[in-house]
């Protein structure tokens, strides 16, 4: 993030366009009956970190994005697109609501903190109904997405000698 040229740096599990059907969840939420949770759709999953939102340009619309107390030890949280929000709570405002995502690791509830406009990020056609989770409290591999203040080539270099101070074996797996 310190490199001149580099505006925003997030975690991120899944690149744009990657798919509809992968890394997605039945998100349910609190007090839906069993009958309405069977049939909630299967929805994306995407993972960031605190500069999430602002790296890839997703408006936040309420409340708050993912901040330093979201760790693993912290209070489960997510934000929802607004897709989601107006689906599960029409005539309600979804912050400090509670939901729940399926995967193998977890059925845990999470605080909803977050409205996140919506994006065409799994499919250019459609909108993307999506549950964001702040990558401390979800996953531990993935890559960075990084916002540039001009041309990608220009800090690339710099992104690498970074790389390579913190891991420097990493480079040279990457380019096997």
């Amino acid at each position: 993030r310190a490199i001149p040229g580099i505006s925003a740096v997030t975690p991120t599990l899944v690149p744009p366009f990657l798919g509809t059907g992968i890394f997605v969840s039945r998100m349910d939420r609190e007090g839906q009956s069993a009958d309405a949770m069977n049939g909630n759709p299967m929805v994306p999953v995407e993972v960031g970190g605190t500069e999430y939102f602002r790296t890839f340009g997703i408006p936040l619309l309420r409340g708050r994005g993912f901040s330093d107390a979201d760790r693993e030890d912290g209070a489960p949280v997510a934000v929802i697109s607004e897709s989601l929000a107006r689906r599960y709570w029409p005539n309600e405002d979804p912050i400090g609501q509670r939901i729940r995502y399926w995967s193998a690791d977890t059925t845990s509830w999470r605080t909803i903190v977050g409205v996140a406009g919506d994006i065409h990020w799994r499919s250019l056609r459609e909108v993307t109904p999506t549950i964001y989770l702040p990558w401390q409290q979800a996953y531990w591999q993935g890559a960075f997405a990084i916002r540039t203040t001009g041309d990608l080539g220009s800090v690339l270099p710099a992104i690498q000698r970074a790389t390579r101070a913190i891991n420097p074996s990493y480079l040279a797996r990457a380019a096997r």
